[in-house]
C-alpha cells in the first residue's frame, strides 16, 4: 500500500492507522486460525488489549502525520473515541500493577463468593447487553459496608452491577461508555 503525499492529512492519519492493524494482523500460515481467533477473542474481552492496539495505532498515524506533538492525542484516542471506558482501564492498569509489584491489597471478609456475586449479578442484568460477560469482580469497602462491584467490558461499552454483601441486594447496574 503506498501513501500519497498529496492526501488530506486525515485520509493519511486514517490509512497509518489501518496499516497498525494489518500489520498486528496473523499473517504466516502456522497456526493462523488459532492465532486470528484468539487476537480477534483479546480485541472483544480485553479492554486493556483493546485500549493498547487502538492507542498504538492512533499514535503511529498522528506522530506520523502531524508531528511528535500528537502523542498524547494517540494515547487519549480510546477513551476519547469510546473503545474503551477510562475506568476500565484505569482499574486494570491498578491491578496489573498491584500483582506485579506484591502490592495487593487484603480482601475484606465477606459472606457472598465471587460465584455468588457474578450469578446474582447475571440475574439482575438478565436481557442487558453483556450480562454473560459479567465476570471481573472487585469487594470494597465503604461506610454503610461490604460492596461487591460485577463488571464486563465490550467494545465502547460496559456494565457494572454493585451488590450489597451482607444482603445480597443488588444497590445499582450501571451502563459506561457508548450503546
Amino acid at each position: 500500500m503506498t501513501i500519497s503525499s498529496a492526501g488530506t492529512a486525515t485520509y493519511r492519519a486514517v490509512v497509518l492507522h489501518e496499516k497498525v492493524h494489518q500489520f498486528l494482523a496473523p499473517k504466516l500460515y502456522l497456526l493462523r486460525e488459532f492465532r486470528v481467533q484468539n487476537r480477534v477473542s483479546s480485541y472483544a474481552h480485553s479492554s486493556l488489549w483493546r485500549a493498547i492496539e487502538e492507542a498504538l495505532a492512533e499514535t503511529v498515524a498522528q506522530v506520523g502525520v502531524k508531528g511528535f506533538n500528537q502523542l498524547l492525542v494517540g494515547i487519549k484516542f480510546p477513551v476519547d473515541k469510546g473503545y474503551v471506558c477510562s475506568r476500565s482501564v484505569t482499574t486494570m492498569l491498578f491491578d496489573l500493577f498491584r500483582r506485579w509489584f506484591g502490592c495487593a491489597q487484603r480482601k475484606p471478609p465477606t459472606r457472598l463468593s465471587a460465584d455468588d456475586a457474578v450469578a446474582i449479578a447475571r440475574t439482575a442484568a438478565a436481557g442487558e447487553p453483556l450480562c454473560d460477560q459479567l465476570a471481573m469482580t472487585l469487594v470494597q469497602e465503604r461506610p454503610g459496608g461490604t460492596v461487591w462491584i460485577v463488571g464486563s467490558a465490550g467494545v465502547g461499552y460496559s456494565l457494572e452491577v454493585t451488590i450489597d454483601d451482607a444482603s445480597g441486594r443488588v444497590l445499582e447496574i450501571k451502563h459506561g461508555g457508548l450503546r
